[in-house]
């Protein structure tokens, strides 16, 4: 028996097992996951662009997303309109970023499969098509790459440029890591020959670097007419720098509250998870003290998250869920460099001591908690709707309706349907007929009465009769502006994310 194990192991090896494994219960997760409106936005503005050129043309209105992950889906979007084509990228991005860790990440067995089954690698960045997937494959790519910095830097340089054009966050921690190796490298004395040796090789790949990350840059600049990305920096107040503190504990133990809407939630209290936060960051710490670089890296990339959410948007769990990549990220290349031999003081020395000796269970501990809420939302996605546009779009096609005039509010919400019907709608906050939307100054949302309005002059523009798509039921008081009073023909509600339940109703030019 020991030596038919030995024979499999040597056949089967532990990654590729994994792998599998994950990919199997991923693919299924996407089979039963319904596209909610952020993926099928970036779907469509991929595959109703006419060209390249437009397609950057309407980028410069999703400020905070860089161009990779819709340069990826433009070329599949080419061979069809199907969003499955979507999921199938995104899931072979997701089981290449397992397949990193199992194979090359200094973690134990039980850590690497813990990992491929937590949240974010089997929900967040799994089960969701978006780009932040791909951003952690990236990063996972320059922990496989970097022991070879010794001898060059250009393969680091180009999966930093990538990164850094995959999406903010994903930017942040890019810039930390080009950081730390700057510092690696101008840290230590060195000779003359060496310098000579490797210049090109520093030069062009700090050039890459650099225009990785002014690219991305560039790209968050609004143009003149966008709407809603030119909000300008918040205020601070104490309630903003404890959410912004909290999301920390909400990245390092996403636990989500057992109810319907789960997504984006923490069982714990904000101000219990701020604190809960200051303790994980001194444990962090504590555990990289010792590497100063790595100290670097996490205290500048966690702080660059941190300052993100205090200052723009908090964002939801794809958004702070790279501070817990970013951990990943320390751990995995501080077994690459060696221990700093300078004192610290007492309470520092004390608590390293402690750290470094039980920092394999500080880290499996929240590796097990990620693994309950990644089976959690996975299972809620699994026998609950994540969104109603699927069920509302297959409604509307039994019933033919698809001939009629097809009205949208909120456009927003309401652009999910269209993705499933892979038909154009009337969205009133516009005035315009389209698929996805764009963010320009022409857009806001609008009252009912306005809405109304705007919808009666385009059916009578088109001479035909219509329905109304809404994620909102009409008041008593609204259904009397109708033309015809009436209940709705359809309802579609008991969705996960709350604002994607849908309500049909007739409507007369």
């Amino acid at each position: 028996m020991q030596k038919w194990l030995e024979r499999s192991r040597q056949k089967f090896p532990f990654p590729l097992i994994l792998t599998v494994i994950f990919a199997l219960v991923c693919g299924l997760g996407l089979w039963r996951h319904e596209l909610w409106r952020d993926e099928l936005q970036i779907w469509m503005l991929v595959r109703d662009s006419d060209s390249l050129i437009q397609l950057f043309q309407h980028l410069r209105y999703e400020t905070g997303h860089p161009f990779l992950w819709y340069l990826c889906l433009y070329g599949v979007s080419r061979l069809t309109r199907d969003p499955l084509a979507m999921q199938g990228v995104h899931w072979a991005i997701a089981t290449a970023a397992v397949y990193l860790v199992a194979r090359y990440a200094p973690f134990s067995r039980c850590q690497k499969s813990l990992f491929a089954f937590g949240y974010f690698s089997l929900f967040e960045f799994g089960l969701i098509s978006r780009n932040y997937g791909l951003g952690m494959l990236l990063l996972f790519g320059v922990c496989v790459l970097f022991p070879a910095r010794r001898q060059r830097y250009w393969p680091i340089a180009i999966l930093l440029f990538l990164a850094s054009n995959t999406n903010l966050y994903s930017m942040l921690c890019a810039g930390a890591i080009a950081a730390m190796l700057l510092l690696e490298w101008l840290g230590p004395p060195r000779s003359p020959g060496q310098w000579h040796q490797r210049r090109w090789d520093l030069l062009g790949s700090g050039a890459i670097v650099v225009a990785g990350l002014v690219l991305c840059g560039l790209q968050f600049i609004s143009p003149p007419d966008a709407g809603i990305a030119t909000d300008g920096v918040k205020p601070v107040d104490l309630k903003r720098v404890v959410s912004a503190l909290a999301l920390i504990w909400k990245s390092y133990a996403p636990l989500p509250p057992p109810t319907l809407h789960f997504w984006n939630q923490n069982i714990v209290r904000e101000g219990d998870a701020a604190l809960l936060s200051i303790l994980l960051l001194v444990g962090a710490i504590a555990i990289f003290i010792r590497k100063p670089l790595i100290l670097l890296l996490y205290g500048s990339g966690t702080g660059a998250i941190v300052l993100m959410a205090l200052l723009k948007h908090g964002g939801g769990a794809r958004h702070w869920g790279f501070a817990f990549v970013l951990f990943i990220v320390c751990l995995w290349l501080a077994a690459d460099i060696p221990d700093a031999t300078y004192r610290l003081p007492r309470c520092w020395r004390w608590l390293h001591q402690q750290l470094s000796q039980q920092h394999t269970i500080f880290f499996t501990v929240l590796l097990c908690l990620q693994l309950v809420a990644g089976l959690f939302a996975y299972g809620m996605d699994w026998v609950l709707p994540f969104s109603q546009a699927q069920a509302t779009s297959q409604f509307i096609q039994r019933q033919n309706l698809t001939s009629l005039a097809l009205i949208g509010d909120r456009d927003w919400a309401t652009l999910t349907v269209s993705g499933f019907l892979d038909q154009p709608l009337f969205y009133p906050a516009s005035d315009r007929v389209g698929t996805f939307l764009i963010w320009n100054d022409q857009r806001r949302d609008r009252p009912w009465p306005e809405v109304l309005q705007r919808s009666q002059q385009y059916l009578a523009s088109q001479s035909q009769s219509g329905f109304w798509i809404l994620n909102y039921a009409l008041t008593p008081a609204e259904l009397a502006l109708l033309p015809q009073a009436g209940q709705p023909t359809g309802q579609f509600t008991g969705a996960i994310v709350a604002d994607e339940n849908y309500y049909l109703y007739p409507s007369q030019p």
